[in-house]
Protein backbone atom coordinates (compact mmCIF):
# COMPACT_ATOMS: atom_id res chain seq x y z
CA UNK A 1 0.00 0.00 0.00
CA UNK A 2 2.85 2.37 0.88
CA UNK A 3 4.51 1.61 -2.46
CA UNK A 4 1.30 2.46 -4.33
CA UNK A 5 0.93 5.78 -2.47
CA UNK A 6 4.57 6.61 -3.11
CA UNK A 7 4.17 5.75 -6.80
CA UNK A 8 1.03 7.90 -7.09
CA UNK A 9 2.73 10.84 -5.35
CA UNK A 10 5.75 10.53 -7.66
CA UNK A 11 3.55 10.43 -10.77
CA UNK A 12 1.56 13.49 -9.62
CA UNK A 13 4.78 15.40 -8.97
CA UNK A 14 6.20 14.43 -12.38
CA UNK A 15 3.02 15.48 -14.22
CA UNK A 16 2.94 18.79 -12.33
CA UNK A 17 6.49 19.60 -13.35
CA UNK A 18 5.83 18.69 -16.98
CA UNK A 19 2.68 20.78 -17.21
CA UNK A 20 4.35 23.84 -15.65
CA UNK A 21 7.47 23.73 -17.81
CA UNK A 22 5.63 23.04 -21.05
CA UNK A 23 2.71 25.40 -20.53
CA UNK A 24 2.48 27.44 -23.73
CA UNK A 25 -0.10 29.82 -22.25
CA UNK A 26 2.30 31.45 -19.84
CA UNK A 27 5.91 32.04 -20.68
CA UNK A 28 8.57 33.82 -18.69
CA UNK A 29 8.08 36.83 -20.96
CA UNK A 30 4.37 36.99 -20.08
CA UNK A 31 5.16 36.81 -16.40
CA UNK A 32 7.84 39.50 -16.72
CA UNK A 33 5.45 41.76 -18.67
CA UNK A 34 2.66 41.33 -16.15
CA UNK A 35 5.09 42.12 -13.34
CA UNK A 36 6.22 45.31 -15.07
CA UNK A 37 2.61 46.30 -15.77
CA UNK A 38 1.64 45.57 -12.19
CA UNK A 39 4.50 47.72 -10.85
CA UNK A 40 3.57 50.52 -13.28
CA UNK A 41 -0.07 50.36 -12.18
CA UNK A 42 1.00 50.47 -8.53
CA UNK A 43 3.25 53.48 -9.14
CA UNK A 44 0.49 55.33 -11.01
CA UNK A 45 -1.96 54.58 -8.22
CA UNK A 46 0.47 55.97 -5.65
CA UNK A 47 1.29 59.13 -7.57
CA UNK A 48 -2.19 59.84 -8.94
CA UNK A 49 -2.80 61.00 -12.46
CA UNK A 50 0.45 62.36 -13.83
CA UNK A 51 -0.99 63.93 -17.02
CA UNK A 52 -3.52 66.17 -15.24
CA UNK A 53 -3.80 69.63 -16.78
CA UNK A 54 -1.45 68.87 -19.64
CA UNK A 55 -2.20 69.10 -23.35
CA UNK A 56 -1.68 66.75 -26.27
CA UNK A 57 -2.27 67.60 -29.91
CA UNK A 58 -3.62 64.77 -32.04
CA UNK A 59 -3.30 65.16 -35.81
CA UNK A 60 -5.37 62.38 -37.31
CA UNK A 61 -6.20 62.25 -41.03
CA UNK A 62 -5.04 65.86 -41.39
CA UNK A 63 -7.39 67.18 -38.67
CA UNK A 64 -6.02 68.61 -35.40
CA UNK A 65 -7.63 67.80 -32.06
CA UNK A 66 -6.56 69.51 -28.85
CA UNK A 67 -6.84 67.21 -25.85
CA UNK A 68 -6.60 68.11 -22.15
CA UNK A 69 -5.81 65.77 -19.25
CA UNK A 70 -8.64 66.05 -16.72
CA UNK A 71 -9.55 63.62 -13.93
CA UNK A 72 -7.84 60.67 -15.58
CA UNK A 73 -9.23 61.21 -19.09
CA UNK A 74 -8.21 63.02 -22.25
CA UNK A 75 -10.91 65.59 -22.98
CA UNK A 76 -11.23 66.94 -26.52
CA UNK A 77 -11.55 70.74 -26.41
CA UNK A 78 -14.55 71.15 -28.67
CA UNK A 79 -14.36 74.84 -29.61
CA UNK A 80 -11.85 77.56 -30.32
CA UNK A 81 -13.70 79.78 -27.81
CA UNK A 82 -12.98 77.28 -25.02
CA UNK A 83 -9.37 76.88 -26.11
CA UNK A 84 -8.80 80.64 -26.21
CA UNK A 85 -10.93 81.59 -23.22
CA UNK A 86 -10.50 78.97 -20.51
CA UNK A 87 -6.76 78.40 -20.60
CA UNK A 88 -3.91 80.85 -19.97
CA UNK A 89 -1.08 78.92 -21.58
CA UNK A 90 -1.34 75.91 -23.82
CA UNK A 91 1.95 74.04 -24.08
CA UNK A 92 1.63 70.67 -25.78
CA UNK A 93 3.36 67.87 -23.93
CA UNK A 94 2.96 65.63 -26.99
CA UNK A 95 1.97 65.97 -30.64
CA UNK A 96 0.88 62.59 -32.00
CA UNK A 97 -0.70 61.02 -35.06
CA UNK A 98 -3.64 59.16 -33.51
CA UNK A 99 -5.90 58.93 -30.48
CA UNK A 100 -4.44 55.48 -29.77
CA UNK A 101 -0.96 56.97 -29.57
CA UNK A 102 -2.22 59.72 -27.25
CA UNK A 103 -3.79 57.20 -24.88
CA UNK A 104 -0.67 55.02 -24.96
CA UNK A 105 1.64 57.94 -24.10
CA UNK A 106 -0.54 59.48 -21.40
CA UNK A 107 -2.16 56.39 -19.92
CA UNK A 108 -5.49 58.22 -20.16
CA UNK A 109 -8.50 56.98 -22.13
CA UNK A 110 -10.40 59.44 -24.32
CA UNK A 111 -13.27 60.88 -22.30
CA UNK A 112 -16.20 63.11 -23.13
CA UNK A 113 -15.50 66.37 -24.98
CA UNK A 114 -15.15 69.67 -23.16
CA UNK A 115 -17.96 71.72 -24.68
CA UNK A 116 -18.31 75.50 -24.77
CA UNK A 117 -20.69 75.64 -21.76
CA UNK A 118 -17.92 75.97 -19.17
CA UNK A 119 -16.13 78.57 -17.17
CA UNK A 120 -14.44 79.55 -13.95
CA UNK A 121 -16.42 81.08 -11.11
CA UNK A 122 -15.52 82.57 -7.73
CA UNK A 123 -18.01 82.51 -4.85
CA UNK A 124 -17.78 86.06 -3.45
CA UNK A 125 -19.01 84.83 -0.04
CA UNK A 126 -15.95 82.67 0.65
CA UNK A 127 -13.51 83.34 -2.22
CA UNK A 128 -13.57 79.71 -3.43
CA UNK A 129 -12.91 79.21 -7.14
CA UNK A 130 -14.62 76.48 -9.17
CA UNK A 131 -14.34 74.99 -12.64
CA UNK A 132 -17.84 74.92 -14.13
CA UNK A 133 -19.20 72.58 -16.81
CA UNK A 134 -22.87 73.27 -17.44
CA UNK A 135 -24.51 73.26 -13.99
CA UNK A 136 -21.74 71.20 -12.35
CA UNK A 137 -18.85 72.76 -10.44
CA UNK A 138 -15.57 71.32 -9.19
CA UNK A 139 -13.75 73.10 -6.39
CA UNK A 140 -10.15 74.12 -7.16
CA UNK A 141 -8.21 73.72 -3.90
CA UNK A 142 -5.33 76.15 -4.46
CA UNK A 143 -3.60 78.56 -6.79
CA UNK A 144 -1.11 75.79 -7.58
CA UNK A 145 -3.97 73.51 -8.67
CA UNK A 146 -5.48 76.35 -10.73
CA UNK A 147 -2.16 76.88 -12.51
CA UNK A 148 -1.56 73.14 -12.95
CA UNK A 149 -4.68 72.99 -15.13
CA UNK A 150 -3.53 76.08 -17.09
CA UNK A 151 -6.70 78.01 -16.25
CA UNK A 152 -6.81 81.74 -16.98
CA UNK A 153 -7.38 84.11 -14.05
CA UNK A 154 -8.68 86.68 -16.56
CA UNK A 155 -11.91 84.76 -17.16
CA UNK A 156 -12.93 84.03 -13.55
CA UNK A 157 -16.42 85.42 -12.95
CA UNK A 158 -17.72 86.40 -9.51
CA UNK A 159 -21.02 84.87 -8.38
CA UNK A 160 -23.05 85.59 -5.25
CA UNK A 161 -24.30 82.03 -4.80
CA UNK A 162 -23.41 78.53 -5.92
CA UNK A 163 -26.65 76.97 -4.63
CA UNK A 164 -27.96 76.32 -8.14
CA UNK A 165 -24.89 74.25 -9.09
CA UNK A 166 -24.20 70.59 -8.45
CA UNK A 167 -20.84 70.02 -6.73
CA UNK A 168 -18.63 67.35 -8.28
CA UNK A 169 -15.92 65.63 -6.26
CA UNK A 170 -13.04 65.05 -5.93
CA UNK A 171 -11.77 68.64 -6.04
CA UNK A 172 -8.91 69.65 -8.31
CA UNK A 173 -5.64 69.51 -6.41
Amino acid sequence: MKKNLLLIATLIAAFSLMSCTNDSLSSNEDVENSTVKSKTDQNNAKSGYYFEGQFVKVIQNGVSFYMWGYKGELRHIDSQATWDGLFSSKPFTYTVGSFQEATALTGYPVGSPLFIDNGLIRDVNNGYVYFREGNKITYITSEAAFNKYHFSWNVVQNVTSIASYESVWPPLE
